[in-house]
């Protein structure tokens, strides 16, 4: 066994942390260009418009909301990527989702019929991907997506052993 399928089997599979790390990034962008715009047409273009005293204590409070909002929103991003990730443990594959309530699915991998990845440009580049998985047992088909997860590649080559 290669040392790539070693560390799949070792930790878990989480949404990609580049991913992760551009939405909070963007987030901040956006904000800081909201508070730019709104700080440029309310100081530069109405410049009798408020008091300065007063103009200042809006702006504060504005930007302190603003902050709060960026929190709330960065917080939510964190929580759903930590508490949604899969392990594979040799000939199981299982997926564990939930904050307040864990769920815990088992698969089976002898039972996968089919794997499949998509990566776009970005994707191949920062090396993650979705990978959709077909399994079947008696009665039951289940198609499982791990949505833009780190590794994507080296995950179906592992999956692509238990195919019969």
């Amino acid at each position: 066994m290669n040392n790539d399928q070693t560390k799949i089997e070792l930790q878990p599979i989480r949404e990609s942390t580049v991913l992760l790390v551009s939405r909070i990034v963007f987030l901040m962008i956006l904000c800081d260009a909201v508070y730019l715009i709104i700080r440029l047409f309310a100081l530069d273009l109405n410049k009798n418009w408020v008091p300065h005293r007063d103009i200042t204590f809006m702006f504060l409070l504005f930007l302190s909301s603003l902050y709060v909002i960026q929190a709330i929103i960065v917080s939510i991003f964190i929580e759903k990527w930590s508490h949604r990730y899969y392990f594979i443990d040799k000939d199981k594959m299982i997926e564990i989702k939930g904050v307040i309530s864990r769920k815990e699915r088992i698969y089976e991998l002898k039972n996968v019929k089919s794997v499949k990845l998509d990566q776009g440009f970005l994707a191949r580049i920062f090396n993650y991907g979705t990978v959709y998985i077909t399994i079947t047992s008696p009665n039951i088909i289940e198609e499982l997506m791990l949505i833009n997860v780190s590794q994507a590649k080296t995950i179906v080559d592992y999956i692509k052993k238990f195919l019969s």
